[in-house]
């Protein structure tokens, strides 16, 4: 009985302990804010992350999207291949770094709800980019982000 007990209380402990480190995890990734809103980022920091992009998922959440990071600025094109939902595209470069040091990323261009049909077509901005935000169709609009608009960083 005794073992049972003992047995017991370490996988309680063992799942607190994996909530705790888990729930952390998450709220230590990337972010960027706008205004009050807050957008969770997974990085495609890698030749290979960004080819595939978001590519062959089934859905992202309304504030989950993926920022790719490029080693420098240039005109980045971006497509729907294995897409099965529509994107937001947007095109970003480094701005200013606010009082508390984070970094500022301006808004150069926006191409809204982009159909995964639409493939093959290469989306290209006007403007050289470091970063290129994808986000769930509909997100730059209701997260009021508009080309000139200032996005907070936090990594």
């Amino acid at each position: 009985m005794r073992n049972k007990l003992f047995l017991c209380g370490g996988i309680i402990l063992l799942a607190v302990v994996l909530f705790v480190v888990f729930a952390s995890a998450k709220h230590m990734s990337p972010t960027l804010s706008i205004g009050g809103h807050v957008i969770q980022l997974e990085l495609a920091d890698t030749e290979a992350k960004r080819i595939l992009g978001l590519g062959g998922r089934e859905v992202i959440g309304d504030d989950e999207s993926m920022l790719f990071v490029f080693p420098k600025s240039d005109k980045y094109g971006i497509w729907m291949k294995g897409m099965r939902f529509p994107l937001d595209i947007v095109w970003l470069e480094d701005g200013q770094k606010d009082a508390g040091g984070k970094q500022m990323l301006v808004v150069l261009e926006i191409q809204e709800n982009i159909a995964p049909e639409t493939y093959p077509e290469i989306f290209y901005p006007r403007e050289k980019a470091l970063y290129v935000l994808e986000m769930k169709g509909g997100s730059a609009q209701k997260s009021d982000m508009h080309v000139g608009s200032i996005l907070t960083l936090k990594k």
